[in-house]
């Protein structure tokens, strides 16, 4: 089967695995919306001509931190820290496996096109701004979340929060 436009196979695996395919709703606030890049490493991903990402990056690793710091109750950032990595690495391997399973392909997440909203839960937490397919191979799967999201995010978490590079490894 052919990745739909919608990457409607997900919905009834449940939020966790479901991807968005369109903008929030106007009602939403939009303030917290970026594109996933923004919680990298600045220069991790060269802006492409047909890909516009605004010029103030938003702090999306910084706010995911500090409400997940809240809920926990703990003054350690590290810990939060680690949580959020963790958190989204599984949002992003959950909806990749799925893909991979249903479809037999995979949505190019391009962290220029896959947006964040740290502040929401699943699965309005991540939404892609168009769906392009990639094969669905162990190859591309492991490229795709380890090298293009996982890697730059452990690099943004251990440079900014001191979270050993082995536990975001394993978290990974």
């Amino acid at each position: 089967m052919d990745l739909d436009p919608g990457l409607s196979a997900l919905r009834p695996l449940g939020g966790f695995s479901v991807l968005r395919v369109s903008r929030p709703a106007p009602s939403r606030r939009t303030a917290t919306l970026a594109p996933l890049v923004h919680a990298y490493p600045p220069g991790y991903a060269d802006t492409a001509v047909d890909v516009h990402v605004p010029v103030q990056r938003p702090d999306l690793l910084g706010l995911r931190v500090r409400k997940i710091a809240a809920a926990l109750g703990t003054p350690e950032t590290r810990v939060a820290a680690s949580v959020a990595q963790q958190g989204l690495a599984a949002r992003l391997w959950s909806v990749t496996l799925a893909c991979a399973a249903l479809y037999g392909q995979v949505p190019d997440l391009d962290p220029r096109l896959l947006h964040w909203d740290p502040d929401a839960s699943a699965p309005d937490d991540l939404w892609l701004a168009e769906v392009h397919a990639l094969p669905g191979d162990a190859g591309t799967v492991a490229d795709l979340v380890l090298a293009t999201h996982l890697a730059p995010l452990a690099e943004a978490v251990h440079a900014r929060y001191g979270v050993a590079a082995g536990l975001l490894r394993g978290n990974a």
